[in-house]
């Protein structure tokens, strides 16, 4: 070795030598041979997985803000990304982002505010499209998507670098504070707010005594301006106070007249549901049956009772409620979302599109529809012991959901279909969770049905990882090459690689079975970076 590196080290002073030329060739021949050894990589410093607190969201209709910490590793900076909100469920963040391109985000704000402005631009109707500054993380444990730490929001509408005004914000003060329909105690109740839980202010009263706020999709209402805390600026609150107009009946002094014969009264029709707002029938039992106890009309569904009875007539326990309205929706894409404690059914047109009467402690169930013109909505809601809740939210997903639909019975995607439609994706392409109940309680039954989904989406030229959970078995497809057959009984996680995926638009299918039990069925994708091309 020292007769090598002596060798080595007079070709090298040789180098400096013009006449041995040749020399810069033996040099190259020597640093290959006594280059064979192991090769000096550059070191890379693995991202140290970070603590991420994130607000989950501020505005919340389950209660007051809070924070969770989260593990996650850095992404990376994203600069103008440009897509539209959607209200993400069951997940530690309240919205998520679907990009122009078809990636999707969690997104969470880096501050109350951001957060505010989030929600905001989210509920806009029409939906807009908006552009994000912020960093993205990959949540340890949570492989599906990642999450942006939103710095800054603005739509679509803004111009140049104008931000967007935020509204200001009411914290409630106490907890379960009546909403009222007006600015002062006499009108009817409209709501209920909790501790902390934060609202936007949309109006006031002449004196701003009242606040006029907006809790969420469904809640709406004027709270006492000694029950919040106001943050913002509020000078430019526009007056939104009723006019009232009083109408006043003059007495009038009978005179005694003949009564007519009594004729037969016709049976009455029952009236149709309002379109400006809810028709509630309340009754003294948990079977909607006998004489209501009150009807009235009401602007949402938004009910935190607690062990509280609903209304002066009725009990805590024991009792139902009937909800009904006509709304006149624009086509698209549109998901429902009940929360309930304790069973609740829900019609469309007179189609039982969920049927979850049972004892349950605040669960909430999902369904979609494509939707166009006037519907009529029905609700059935029973209480039987403990907490009472009740609560439905609307969203608007898309005017082009990207899935075509079909439901069969039996688990062998044969026959006549019962059901086709539309459906939009969920913050993963595919992801429903139906658990014990049907998907269609009107058409199929909780057991023994498949359904098939067909659908187009971008891809960037990469190799992909894709994923998918179900119970019972799947089959996904890529242009009509299987990459994944699980097509069997049972829970299963699974995950398989397809090398090369072109870049451009490519069609997905999935075909799934429910044979017993509970039923539930996730896929997604993305891109794996780290395998070859």
């Amino acid at each position: 070795m020292a007769l090598s590196m002596q060798i080595f080290l007079q070709t090298l002073r040789s180098l400096f030598q013009p006449k041995h030329r040749l020399h810069w060739i033996y040099f190259l021949l020597v640093v290959s041979i006594f280059g064979r050894g192991e090769p000096i990589i550059a070191q890379t410093a693995t991202p140290t997985p970070v603590t991420v607190e994130i607000f989950l969201p501020v505005i919340s209709d389950a209660g007051p803000p809070r924070t969770t910490p989260l593990i996650g590793q850095p992404i990376g900076p994203l600069e103008a990304v440009v897509g539209q909100i959607h209200r993400a469920t069951n997940r530690d963040f309240g919205n998520y982002l679907l990009t122009n391109d078809n990636l999707t985000y969690g997104l969470v704000g880096a501050t109350e505010a951001v957060e505010q402005q989030i929600t905001t631009l989210r509920e806009q109707d029409p939906p807009i499209a908006v552009v994000i500054w912020g960093t993205a993380y990959k949540i340890v444990e949570a492989e599906d998507i990642p999450v942006i730490i939103v710095d800054r929001i603005i739509s679509t509408l803004a111009t140049g670098t104008e931000t967007p005004v935020v509204a200001p914000v009411a914290t409630a003060k106490f907890d379960r504070i009546n909403l009222r329909a007006g600015p002062a105690n006499s009108y009817g109740r409209a709501g209920q707010v909790v501790l902390g839980q934060k609202c936007t202010v949309i109006g006031r009263n002449q004196q701003s005594s009242w606040w006029e706020i907006l809790c969420s999709d469904t809640v709406q209402g004027w709270i006492d301006s000694r029950l919040v805390r106001v943050a913002g600026d509020v000078t430019k609150v526009p007056i939104t106070e009723p006019t009232i107009m009083i109408i006043v009946t003059p007495t009038i002094t009978p005179t005694a007249t003949l009564l007519p014969t009594p004729t037969a009264m016709p049976t009455a029709t029952p009236a149709s549901p309002p379109t400006a707002a809810w028709r509630a029938t309340f009754f003294n039992n948990r079977d909607l049956q006998g004489t209501p106890a009150l009807v009235q009309e009401i602007p949402a569904i938004n009910f935190t009772w607690g062990a509280n009875p609903p209304l002066a007539q009725l009990p805590a326990d024991n009792f139902s409620a009937r909800f009904e309205r006509i709304i006149n929706f624009s086509d698209g894409f549109y998901r429902f979302s009940l929360s309930a404690d304790d069973g609740v059914r829900f019609w469309l047109d007179d189609e039982l599109l969920l049927d979850e009467w049972h004892g349950t402690s605040n669960r909430t169930y999902t369904v979609g529809r494509e939707l166009v013109g006037n519907h009529r909505l029905r609700i059935d809601y029973y209480e039987a012991n403990g907490l009472a809740s009740l609560r439905l939210l609307t969203e608007f997903v898309t005017a082009f959901p990207e899935w075509e639909a079909t439901y069969f019975n039996g688990v062998l995607l044969q026959g006549t279909p019962v059901f086709t439609q539309s459906e939009a994706r969920s913050v993963n392409p595919l992801e429903y969770n139906w658990l014990a109940a049907s998907p269609l309680p009107a058409r199929l039954g909780v057991d023994n049905w498949s359904a098939r989904w067909v659908g187009t989406f971008r891809f960037d030229f990469s190799t992909y990882v894709f994923r998918a959970v179900a119970d019972d078995g799947v089959r996904v497809y890529i242009n009509d090459q299987i990459i994944l057959d699980h097509w069997r009984d049972g829970y299963k996680d699974v995950s398989n690689r397809f090398y090369s995926v072109g870049a451009g638009i490519h069609t997905i299918r999935v075909e799934y079975y429910e044979r017993a039990g509970d039923a539930a069925v996730r896929v997604w994708w993305y891109p794996d970076n780290s395998a070859p091309r």
